[in-house]
C-alpha cells in the first residue's frame, strides 16, 4: 500500500531548510542528539520524498524547491561522507530512485542529469 503525502505543498516549503540543515549537519557529523535527531532526519527525508514524487504528477513547482535548496547537492554529500549514519545514507538512496523513477517531466530528467552530481556518485558509489 503506498502512502499518501501527509505533509501539504506549504509545509514542505516551511520544512525544507531546516531538512536541509539537519542532513548537512549528519553529513558533517555535527548532530547533538543522534539517538533522537537521526530517525527524525529519515522520516523528514521520506515525508518530503513523498511529496516531490506526487508533485512531480501534480504540482512540478515542488522541484523548484527541491533545486533552490540545493538538495542534490546535499544528498550527494551525505553519500560520499563516511560519517553520515547509515539510516540516513539508505533513505538519501531510496529518496533519489524513487523521485527519479518518478520523474515525469524533461525539466526533472534534465535537472538530476546536470551538474555532474550523479555522475560523481555512480564513479565512486557511497558504501
Amino acid at each position: 500500500m503506498k502512502h499518501q503525502p501527509n505533509w501539504s505543498r506549504d509545509d514542505l516549503l516551511k520544512r525544507m531548510p531546516a531538512i536541509r540543515w539537519k542532513l548537512d549537519a549528519a553529513s558533517f557529523g555535527n548532530l547533538k542528539n543522534t539517538k533522537l535527531e537521526v530517525p527524525s532526519l529519515v522520516e523528514s527525508l521520506r515525508a518530503m520524498t513523498q511529496c516531490l514524487v506526487s508533485g512531480e504528477r501534480h504540482d512540478p513547482t515542488l522541484l523548484d524547491a527541491f533545486q533552490q535548496h540545493t538538495m542534490l547537492e546535499a544528498f550527494a554529500c551525505a553519500l560520499r561522507t563516511d560519517i553520515t549514519p547509515h539510516s540516513v545514507k539508505v533513505q538519501v538512496m531510496q529518496s533519489l530512485s524513487m523521485i527519479i523513477q518518478n520523474a515525469e517531466h524533461d525539466s526533472t530528467v534534465i535537472y538530476f542529469l546536470s551538474g555532474g552530481l550523479l555522475n560523481a556518485l555512480f564513479e565512486d558509489p557511497p558504501e
